[in-house]
């Protein structure tokens, strides 16, 4: 496991039926705390047998939260009875955080948007000054821009 990286294994039985979970905390808390050596110790000796799964369809929140409460690191996902997946809090995390900045990002254009001056069609006040008779006020009827303010 430690050489190709991997945290924990399903241990299914030849019809391809989850036995149980075995992971890096089953072999450091039930078999070397234990003072037992890893060349004699059994998989199916010290893997945990109840296993907690979610499947496909599940939220990432709810991973999470199950994850979290139950302090496990590694999720079976089980589609009809049938293992299809495996997730670790690494995943979830990452899913959750990308979900987040998705709507992050969102905000920030609606945010963006709405900070967007409100007066469409309406020139600005160089281009009063870069037109032809551009003192004349467009907005309030008068003939002078000047006019329409108090010095």
């Amino acid at each position: 496991m430690a050489d190709k990286n991997i945290g924990a294994i399903i241990v299914v039985d030849t019809d391809e039926k989850v036995l149980g979970i075995f992971s890096e905390r089953d072999f450091v808390r039930k078999s070397i705390i234990k003072g037992r050596s890893g060349e004699e110790t059994k998989v199916g000796e010290i893997m945990t047998t109840q296993v907690l799964y979610v499947e496909p369809e599940t939220p990432i929140p709810d991973c999470m939260t199950l994850m979290t409460e139950k302090k496990i690191r590694h999720l079976p996902v089980m589609s009809k009875g049938k293992l299809v997946g495996l997730i670790s809090i690494g995943d979830v995390v990452k899913a959750f955080c990308a979900r987040q900045n998705s709507i992050i990002s969102q905000q920030d254009f609606q945010i963006g948007q709405l900070e967007q001056p409100c007066i469409i069609g309406m020139p600005s006040a160089a281009t009063l000054f870069a037109i032809p008779n551009a003192r004349k006020n467009p907005f309030c009827g008068r003939d002078s821009f000047k006019s329409s303010f108090q010095f």
